[in-house]
């Protein structure tokens, strides 16, 4: 029998989660950073820039998702501010235990021990780039009981604040021109502003499941053609503004910002859709939920599977390519590579979501469930 996904809240938190794994394995990707330092423009690179515009401009509708999903799990399966408060804890000490090591490491690798940034890196997200949005988790959980209280007493107003936040970040993005607001120190409270709204959209959800998964099936198809036609907007809107900053294409970066009005929309659309989506195989459902139940060490250890990756490539043989040898510090892999580099971005999600399911299978059936102590 078929299961709507908003009643699967896991496979649907795992969808989340890969979607979250392509996104920075499209980052990593050669083309997306080692094509930003040259301009890359349309007419000259027109497969490059339609792909980067395409998938880049639309994989951060990940986040969205997973705060959405993380609000929802709040609301419905948290029984009282202690649990809340609990989970916020046990993600702060594991985000820890893998940060601290490693950024100790990386001082110890670049000889260089600033206490003062060591502190500050791991206030703002820690030494992998995807570590930010636990620092954001914790932040969230924590805010969750009062959250939580003022959805079920006061709806309406809630939804009034979560569109109110959602439109002055858009507003606050356009008037800065997707400048950073505020000083490093402060980028954790200023990402929990700007993805609140998310947040409480899946607490809201929560209030009335059963008549909003009604809702959605009911209107699915509509639903499916605006997640179209607003994913075109967002497309559009990412070569505007690339053109704006003359094509120029980074990892990161205005023309990528989920600040961009476009984003939101298209968010909220998609996550409609997908709850209202009906899940038919058995297999897949259970792929997902095991994926979801296991997302915190997917963030925790994707990353440095991309590296492993990247630093293989490195290793490549001088006979492939005279360019097979170039700097660390310049962030540049062989000719051969970059030339073709999107073919990398299925490599890093193979290794950003197999790697770390399968070193968490391989240490639970090592130590047992003392592996929930890190993972």
């Amino acid at each position: 029998m078929s299961v709507p996904f908003w009643k699967t809240i896991s496979p649907l938190r795992g969808l989340a989660m890969l979607a979250v794994v392509a996104n920075h394995s499209i980052q990593m990707a050669p083309a997306s950073y080692l094509l930003g330092p040259e301009p890359l423009r349309p007419a000259e690179h027109p497969v490059a820039f339609g792909v980067m515009s395409v998938l880049r401009g639309l994989t951060p509708v990940a986040l969205h998702l997973f705060l959405a999903v993380s609000g929802f799990v709040s609301f419905r399966f948290f029984r009282g501010p202690a649990e809340s408060w609990a989970t916020a804890r046990v993600t702060l000490r594991k985000y820890l235990t893998w940060a601290v090591p490693l950024t100790l490491l990386l001082a110890v690798h670049e000889r260089h021990f600033d206490l003062e940034a060591m502190a500050l890196g791991l206030l703002v997200g820690g030494p992998m780039s995807a570590y930010w949005f636990l620092i954001l988790i914790v932040m969230l959980y924590g805010l969750a009981p009062w959250l939580v209280s003022g959805v079920k007493q006061h709806p309406k107003r809630m939804g009034a604040l979560a569109f109110g936040v959602q439109a002055l970040t858009c507003a606050v993005f356009y008037a800065r021109d997707g400048r950073a607001l505020g000083a490093m120190w402060l980028w954790p409270v200023v990402r929990c502003v700007q993805f609140l709204p998310f947040f409480l959209l899946g607490m809201w959800a929560a209030r009335d499941a059963d008549v909003v998964g009604a809702w959605l099936a009911g209107h699915r198809h509509s639903i499916r053609a605006a997640c179209v036609g607003l994913a075109l907007l967002a497309i559009a809107e990412s070569a505007l503004i690339s053109q704006r900053h003359g094509f120029v294409i980074f990892p990161s970066g205005p023309m990528y910002a989920l600040e961009r009005v476009s984003m939101p929309l298209l968010s909220a659309a998609l996550l409609g859709w997908l709850c209202s989506v009906e899940l038919k195989p058995a297999w897949l459902l259970h792929w997902l939920a095991q994926v979801g139940t296991h997302s915190l060490g997917i963030l925790l250890m994707m990353d440095l599977f991309h590296r492993f990756v990247i630093v293989s490539i490195w290793q490549l043989p001088r006979f492939v390519s005279a360019a097979a040898a170039t700097a660390f510090a310049q962030h540049q892999l062989p000719v051969v590579v970059t030339s073709h580099g999107l073919w990398l971005v299925p490599v890093f999600f193979v290794a950003g979501v197999w790697g770390p399911l399968y070193v968490i299978d391989w240490a639970h059936r090592l130590v047992g469930n003392r592996v929930r102590l890190l993972f």
